[in-house]
């Protein structure tokens, strides 16, 4: 009886996820790489820095498993199970190199899923100096590149155990609680768009939403311009509460506080434009 070749879909299952979570991490890496640029304490550049390469290594090894996935994707459609090539006598020929094995390819390409994971990790690994560093700064993208994690995850599970390989491959369950801590960890809490056009005692004008979206401001500075937006008077906030109520660094508002300034959005006393204090009209 001719042995049936199981069905690859399990690996599209999770190449497709391991993509989606692949995709989106350009543009965090990309905030990092322009946050260090930008940044002129060197302490704080040098965290920086390291979030940075621990991404750029989390990247590598998604490739890794990617390119791993495909061959062995690839070579379960060709038929390709570390046969040997044959003797005279139709015995396998051990001298000669053989062809892989896609499942040794699974087995590996898990063990690399856990080492990015574990990478991202690293990443956002709070510093005694710097710890509010230590948050993403394209939430949006993380959220669905977490998503894409978890579901490689699952399916890489659920290709292992349908084809008997859990002794050989490492134990990836635990990871998927483990993303979620680390996504609630790291991607800031950010107030829906619609909270921004009115509240009990605030009004802001579309203009000035239009701006803080459209001029290319970071977290900390939608952070901030959001605090402010909700404070009962005009007051002008010291950075170090602004900090403290923000789990911001100082450093990080004053850097904001000057940003909002440029973009034409914040007044030199430190009121927000386009801003209406008291009850809203009916």
């Amino acid at each position: 009886m001719t042995e049936q070749i199981p069905t690859a879909d399990g690996v599209l299952a999770i190449s497709t996820a391991l993509m989606t979570a692949w995709q989106h991490l350009a543009p965090e890496h990309q905030a990092l790489a322009k946050e260090e640029k930008e940044t002129t304490a060197r302490e704080r550049q040098g965290t920086l820095r390291r979030m940075r390469e621990n991404l750029q290594d989390a990247n590598n090894q998604m490739v890794f498993v990617l390119d791993h996935l495909a061959t062995a994707h690839g070579m379960r459609a060709l038929g390709l199970h570390g046969q040997h090539s044959q003797d005279r006598s139709g015995d396998d020929y051990s001298p000669l190199l053989p062809v892989g094995d896609p499942d040794e390819k699974l087995c590996e390409a898990a063990t690399i899923l856990g080492v990015a994971i574990g990478n991202l990790d690293k990443a956002y690994v709070p510093t005694q100096k710097y710890p509010a560093l230590a948050k993403c700064r394209c939430p949006q993208s993380m959220r669905q590149l977490f998503a894409g994690l978890r579901g490689a995850v699952t399916a890489m599970c659920a290709e292992l155990t349908a084809r008997d390989l859990t002794d050989g491959a490492p134990e990836l369950e635990p990871w998927k609680g483990f993303l979620d801590e680390l996504e609630a960890r790291v991607c800031p809490t950010v107030p829906v768009q619609a909270a921004w056009g009115v509240s009990k005692h605030v009004a802001v004008d579309t203009e000035l939403r239009g701006k803080l979206l459209s001029a290319g401001c970071g977290s900390a500075e939608r952070e901030v311009a959001m605090w402010l937006m909700f404070q009962p008077d005009d007051r002008q906030r010291p950075p170090g509460e602004i900090a403290a109520q923000l789990d911001l660094e100082p450093s990080q508002v004053e850097e904001a506080l000057e940003k909002l300034k440029v973009v034409g959005v914040l007044r030199d006393d430190g009121t927000l434009l386009g801003v209406h204090r008291g009850p809203v009209p009916a």
